[in-house]
């Protein structure tokens, strides 16, 4: 049984290392139908959303795979997108617009990519358009993290920064060589946990879309890039360069 169990287990997971555009990569593919993929937050107060963030070894021993979650506003501590974590049973949509600009807004009008798993193991990357974390909600869903943006729609470069309110003050730098993390999608279902220049270098946002295309991924979004980039597989682990309010996890 327990030979039985290991064998699942690795069926159920693959980690790839490599170069792409002279840039290092860890890539970690992980199927949704055999493994739990999850959230891990800093959670609320009464005042508001924590600010006692988590550091990369404060996870859970169980957290087998770590990836530095989505965008977050410096200034209202919050996630940058609809969240939906511990098993659907929290649910959170921020104040803002616009990451760090003057004037942030209500959420209302803004289309962020986001990433939902369902409890039978299916998994879609799509937009919010506006829709709040209880509008996204549906039956069986486990686990949605967004405030990314777009990466690839049907295996092709497809960013959509300026509708999504990524702007100059965001932080995204989309055409510098810099440290970034994504989430892909491919046609088995399986999902991709994807981070680039954690040892140096970087890629650019067109770039990074072009390396989640050649692992096989259909849909992608991106994540936080710059010094929140980090990853965890098992014992190895990159980046961790600090805390932060949301972490994606396979138990």
């Amino acid at each position: 049984m327990k030979l039985f169990l290991l064998a699942l287990l690795l069926a159920a997971q693959t980690r790839l290392s490599g170069h792409y555009q002279g840039c290092p990569y860890s890539a970690v593919q992980v199927d949704p139908r055999l493994q739990q993929v999850d959230l891990v937050t800093s959670g609320r107060t009464s005042a508001g959303w924590s600010q006692n963030y988590l550091a990369l070894e404060q996870l859970p021993k169980d957290c087998r795979v770590a990836l530095n979650g989505t965008f977050f506003s410096l200034k209202w501590h919050e996630p940058a997108g609809p969240l939906i974590y511990a098993q659907g049973q929290k649910r959170w949509t921020p104040r803002f617009k616009r990451l760090y600009a003057d004037g942030e807004k209500p959420v209302a009008a803004l289309s962020r990519a986001y990433l939902a798993v369902y409890a039978d193991g299916r998994a879609r990357i799509d937009h919010s358009r506006g829709r709040s974390a209880d509008q996204l909600a549906e039956k069986g869903l486990t686990c949605l993290l967004g405030g990314g943006g777009q990466l690839l729609q049907d295996g092709k470069p497809a960013l959509m920064l300026d509708q999504e309110g990524f702007d100059e003050r965001s932080g995204l730098r989309p055409e510098q060589p810099v440290a970034r993390t994504g989430v892909g999608l491919d046609a088995r279902g399986r999902l991709w946990l994807v981070t680039a220049g954690l040892e140096g270098g970087g890629l650019s946002l067109p770039d990074f879309a072009g390396l989640l295309a050649r692992l096989g991924a259909r849909q992608a979004m991106f994540l936080d890039c710059g010094g929140s980039t980090a990853m965890r597989v098992g014992s190895w682990q990159r980046g961790a360069g600090r805390p932060l309010p949301t972490w994606l996890v396979v138990r």
